[in-house]
């Protein structure tokens, strides 16, 4: 083989090397960096999706006195000698001007409480109830200024960035199931654009998790109560 032509060869091959070193550089990249394009348990994004989406005890709370659980629909209660029925979570603001918050609150045991992982417990008596509540810091730390407009769907992938998963979501519970069983190797999007509901009114489209946490962190910083 002369001079001339294993030049040739040298550069084509090292060419190739170039080339094969560089696209595995980006692939690992892609894979390493999973924080800034996917979801997963050690993302920032995911901890600020979980506070949002988790069962929002609060909303009860003149009735059950705790934010650590709702009380599953529907119930009865007896205030003032008056039987009163909350059938759905329309009712709760419908029917909270009714009564005082001093005013004893009798319930028709059994009841179901929603815990803030949505798991359930049923209450048998005032004094499992009473043991529930004093147990309850009533200090959560859940977002309740940022809800999500159902349906929602995520993608999953694998190490190669390949589609492998494509889940559905129709409230907060299919959500927080979801994330909340996200480990640390899993590659998971949601699929953009998603729509944000802000308490003070404002509804938000986001085409993305970056997007999405810049609004987290603006809608916290300045405008939730």
């Amino acid at each position: 083989m002369d001079t001339k032509t294993s030049s040739v060869l040298f550069l084509f091959t090292l060419a190739i090397s170039l080339f094969i070193t560089s696209c595995r550089r980006e692939s690992d990249e892609l894979v390493q960096d999973p924080n800034s394009q996917h979801l997963n348990s050690e993302s920032k994004i995911t901890e600020l999706i979980l506070l949002a989406v988790t069962n929002d005890g609060s909303i009860d709370d003149f009735i059950d006195k705790a934010s650590c659980f709702s009380i599953k629909f529907p119930f009865t209660i007896t205030v003032n000698n008056q039987l009163i029925s909350y059938n759905d979570i329309d009712d709760i603001a419908t029917i909270q001007n009714f009564f005082n918050d001093t005013d004893p609150i009798v319930f028709s045991f059994p009841i179901t409480l929603i815990l803030n992982d949505f798991s359930e417990i049923i209450v048998n008596n005032p004094a499992q109830l009473q043991e529930l509540v004093n147990n309850c810091n009533n200090q959560n730390n859940n977002i309740t200024c940022i809800d999500f407009e159902y349906p929602l769907s995520a993608s999953g992938f694998d190490s190669q960035n390949e589609l492998i998963l494509k889940v559905d979501f129709e409230n907060d519970k299919d959500l927080y199931k979801f994330m909340n069983g996200l480990n640390r190797n899993d590659f998971v999007s949601l699929d953009f654009p998603i729509t944000v509901l802000i308490s003070d009114g404002a509804v938000l489209r986001v085409s993305s998790l970056g997007e999405l946490e810049n609004t987290f962190d603006d809608v916290l910083r300045n405008r939730c109560n």
